[in-house]
């Protein structure tokens, strides 16, 4: 995603944490005493896209082995004090990405399992928006001007649109909620910080 060298570019600059270790900081710290956490949706369906459908009682994924896995993934997320936002990529993201096509639907999913996945969101009680164009765009914006703490994504793109920190390589087990080992990259000082000096 991105750029595809600049993770290893940036590799100095990076610190290892959990998600789990970034939530309870925050709660210390934070006069929200969450971590407010901004995620780009195309990458949770991304990483769900292909399950295999049930195959027996005790082995399978079940019947919705995607919904199952963004069930487990947002229980996670519940039982840790964050205030997750997901962003959807919007109308007016590019049609070609990279020099290859992107087909009609929000990100990665189905039209359909998108609006499911909304649905799971706001049965959790988290927030979803819709971005005008790139999610991580979107993200980035939010990240710099301070109205989220960290985003949640592998793609390098939030980076390059200004994200000053990223939490990526996030690993959600499929079936119990326990702490998310991630990486913490920082990026540049805000450029909205820069804008006012």
């Amino acid at each position: 995603m991105g750029v595809a060298t600049l993770w290893k570019e940036l590799d100095h600059a990076r610190t290892f944490t959990t998600l789990q270790k970034e939530a309870w900081k925050a709660f210390e710290s934070s006069p929200y005493h969450a971590l407010r956490l901004g995620i780009d949706a195309s990458l949770w369906l991304f990483h769900i896209r292909g399950l295999p459908a049930q195959q027996d009682e005790e082995g399978g994924m079940g019947l919705n082995p995607e919904l199952r896995m963004l069930f487990f993934r947002l229980a996670n997320l519940f039982s840790l004090p964050i205030l997750p936002i997901f962003v959807f990529a919007g109308p007016e993201k590019p049609k070609k990405k990279r020099g290859s096509e992107r087909g009609a639907t929000i990100g990665w999913g189905s039209t359909k399992l998108v609006r499911d996945f909304k649905d799971v969101i706001d049965a959790f009680g988290f927030q979803h928006m819709e971005a005008p164009g790139e999610a991580e765009a979107e993200l980035a914006w939010l990240n710099d001007f301070g109205l989220i703490d960290a985003v949640l994504t592998d793609d390098v793109d939030t980076l390059l649109f200004g994200g000053r920190k990223v939490l990526r390589k996030c690993v959600f087990p499929r079936s119990t909620p326990c702490p998310c080992p991630a990486t913490l990259t920082l990026s540049a000082p805000s450029s909205a910080a820069g804008a006012l000096a």
